[in-house]
């Protein structure tokens, strides 16, 4: 038995007559009369109980009803989650970010989207950037969200960039830097102990071999974690990127951008470049181009 059977004999009961329903579904009387016959000699039993002005269900009826409307309210259920499937609203975004603690923008952002998109789930992985772009050649995640200093191969593309630059968080008791300083030049770097992120440990040491000396690094670690943790210890002062203070830092903690040629630099909302994206990774992309306007295309 086919599903518009089922369909139209719920429309039938609710509408009380066959007459009436079949004026609803624009269905010849004859045929949905048919339809009722057929049903009935299916289960093998009367289904309704008919009269004149009204029709109403017998026991094995009433059974048939209410499982014949659960059937209707399935179909349309899952008309409604394929569709928001192909709108890209519904289904699971496999993205990819550097673990890059504390980042309440980029947090915000995800919470955001997520309330924006209720019916959307998250599967993260979290790597660095280089084991990132591995991820997305593999088709494992769709989209990774990194900063890298060199240029991106060319098997990948990043339709949308941010903004940002080379920032130092220190220990207001750290000596030689000023906790009163606005911005520092990277002369200001030289014999201070840094601590650093490894994915951007050879542009600092270029950058300050370019200012004429050879930096104090004392730790490089996977991210910016244990980094601004150092610096909240006084042990080093932490070099990270980002578009401002994060808010985690502690008061005694002095934050600010280095000045100095190379010091900008960019995060990359990256894609492989031939693969063809999923329905909720376009939406996602289209939601980062819409909320944050420093994106640039």
């Amino acid at each position: 038995m086919n599903l518009e059977t089922y369909r139209n004999f719920v429309k039938i009961i609710d509408a009380g007559t066959i007459s009436a329903a079949a004026r609803e579904l624009c269905i010849a009387q004859p045929a949905l009369s048919h339809q009722l016959k057929t049903l009935e000699a299916a289960y093998g039993t009367a289904l309704v109980k008919r009269s004149a002005r009204h029709i109403s269900l017998t026991s094995a009826g009433q059974i048939l009803y209410e499982r014949a409307k659960r059937m209707c309210l399935m179909e349309q259920a899952a008309q409604e989650e394929i569709h928001a499937c192909i709108a890209g609203t519904r289904g699971t975004l496999h993205l990819g970010l550097t673990p890059s603690w504390p980042d309440s923008e980029l947090a915000d952002m995800l919470m955001t989207f997520g309330k924006a998109y209720p019916h959307i789930d998250f599967d993260i992985c979290e790597e660095n950037s280089d084991q990132l772009l591995t991820l997305l050649d593999q088709e494992r995640i769709e989209v990774a969200i990194i900063r890298r200093a060199a240029p991106l191969p060319p098997r990948f593309t990043a339709p949308h960039l941010v903004d940002e630059r080379l920032m130092i968080a220190f220990h207001r008791d750290l000596p030689g830097l000023s906790a009163k300083a606005g911005a520092l030049p990277v002369t200001a770097l030289e014999d201070i102990p840094l601590a650093i992120s490894r994915g951007f440990q050879q542009k600092i040491r270029e950058i300050c071999q370019s200012a004429g000396f050879t930096p104090r690094i004392r730790l490089t670690a996977a991210s910016r974690y244990l980094p601004l943790r150092w610096a909240l210890s006084g042990t080093a002062a932490a070099i990270f990127v980002g578009t401002a203070r994060p808010d985690q830092l502690a008061e005694e903690i002095c934050c600010c951008p280095l000045i100095g040629p190379g010091l900008e630099t960019r995060r990359m909302v990256t894609v492989l470049r031939d693969r063809a994206m999923s329905a909720v990774t376009r939406v996602f992309l289209q939601y980062l181009q819409e909320q944050l306007p420093h994106v640039k295309e």
